[in-house]
Parts: structure tokens; C-alpha cells; sequence
């Protein structure tokens, strides 16, 4: 079995609070990094599920407006 380090840990937490929608600010913050530029850059490769969804928005906007 792997051994599970603190850092892993902390990693899946930013990771599923991302991937819920939490808000970047909150997770930037509570994680403790000095700017929201380390988080983005640490955690970029996550919003592209953002990406996928916010298109689909804009096609239900459209469609219904």
C-alpha cells in the first residue's frame, strides 16, 4: 500500500473543493497561499470540467432566451 503523505492529503482537498464548484478565493485562502496566481497554477489542469460546464450555460442561455 502507498504510504499517504499530510501534502497528499492536502491535495485531495483542494482538488475535491475545486471540482465542487467551490468558490477559488475560498480554497486559495484556506489553503494558505500568499496568492490566488499559486492556486490557479498548482490546480489549472481542474478547470477544464469549468470549461465544459460554462459552455453548456451558454447554450441553455441561448436556447431559452
Amino acid at each position: 500500500m502507498k504510504e499517504i503523505r499530510v501534502h497528499d492529503l492536502r491535495h485531495s482537498f483542494a482538488t475535491m473543493m475545486i471540482g465542487n464548484d467551490v468558490n477559488i478565493v475560498a480554497v486559495s485562502k484556506y489553503l494558505g497561499h500568499k496568492t490566488i496566481d499559486q492556486t490557479l497554477k498548482t490546480y489549472a489542469h481542474l478547470f477544464a470540467k469549468a470549461d465544459d460546464a460554462m459552455i453548456e450555460k451558454i447554450d441553455t442561455l441561448f436556447k431559452t432566451g
